[in-house]
């Protein structure tokens, strides 16, 4: 069965993706790319959102759509609801009830979800309007000068414009270096990165690297109280940090350093005051209190 953490990481990708595209649709009436909306997803949520999430996503609801616009793979918005993300959660909810049998959210093949579009290559001529007009006792059987008839013959539209032109699949495919639509989305999303790469400092490399590790590091907390939430969400526990840090390391598929670990809990005391990092003497140590893990963690949305 589809478990509770792949849920939340789609629910989570998803309301990012809303969001970044609320933001974008402010402010333009154009399609933006997939792949800039996937960047700023990226930095929203502190870990990399790829194109396979919007996959799983279109999997449950068609919410998008993904027009290709001059050879660059677009995202445009279908309807699904008034409010997308309370829809796109039911929608989550019920496709994990009525599929016992699978262990993760497959992904929808972007060749079902894809069109071709294209865009005008110039803006519309500008039309001059003349200076000078005909006299009202000028006889309307006068012909009008070459000249003036000239003026406007850059306006009509020839013929070729509206003639289908068939592409050869050969030229096509030496144009994208033989690369399959996905490939070339991920190969562009990665010169995108390294790109990004190559001007952040490693201190804002370092403070991204501690963002993305946020969620794994509270819940490592968080059931460090186990079963005493209930019973004693308000009241203040308090822990060594070599504890915490034991325990967020024995969690962890990749492991953290206890620096890094350490440096995570401080970048979430700067934003919960529930939770107090005390050191003394060359001891550290964690107050928490009043924990509420889906409030606290919308915090770092």
């Amino acid at each position: 069965m589809i478990t509770k953490q792949s849920t939340d990481k789609l629910l989570r990708t998803f309301k990012a993706i809303e969001h970044v595209l609320q933001l974008h649709f402010a402010t333009s009436v154009t399609n933006p790319s997939l792949v800039k909306i996937l960047q700023q997803a990226t930095e929203l949520l502190g870990r990399k959102v790829e194109v396979k999430e919007v996959q799983q996503i279109l999997t449950v609801v068609s919410a998008y759509s993904l027009p290709i616009v001059d050879g660059d793979l677009t995202i445009k918005l279908e309807e699904i609801g008034q409010n997308r993300i309370a829809v796109f959660g039911d929608k989550v909810q019920l496709y994990v009830e009525s599929h016992p049998e699978q262990l993760g959210f497959p992904q929808l093949e972007l060749s079902k979800v894809t069109t071709q579009s294209s865009t005008p290559s110039s803006s519309p001529q500008k039309v001059v309007k003349p200076t000078k007009f005909q006299s009202a006792n000028t006889s309307p059987s006068k012909s009008r000068s070459p000249t003036k008839i000239g003026r406007f013959d850059d306006l009509k539209n020839a013929r070729s414009k509206f003639q289908f032109t068939e592409k050869d699949a050969k030229v096509e495919n030496a144009k994208s270096d033989g690369l399959s639509l996905l490939e070339r989305i991920r190969l562009k999303e990665q010169r995108n990165a390294n790109l990004k790469n190559s001007v952040m400092s490693p201190e804002m490399k370092y403070q991204q690297y501690l963002f993305g590790k946020i969620h794994v590091v509270y819940d490592a907390v968080y059931h460090l109280l186990g079963d005493q939430l209930e019973l004693e969400q308000k009241l203040q526990r308090t822990f060594a940090m070599s504890q915490v840090e034991q325990i967020v390391m024995d969690t962890l598929d990749h492991p953290m350093g206890k620096n890094e670990i350490y440096d995570t809990i401080k970048l979430l005391a700067q934003k919960l005051s529930k939770f107090v990092v005390v050191e003394k003497n060359d001891v550290r140590i964690l107050k928490v209190s009043n924990l509420n893990r889906e409030v606290d963690l919308a915090q770092f949305k």
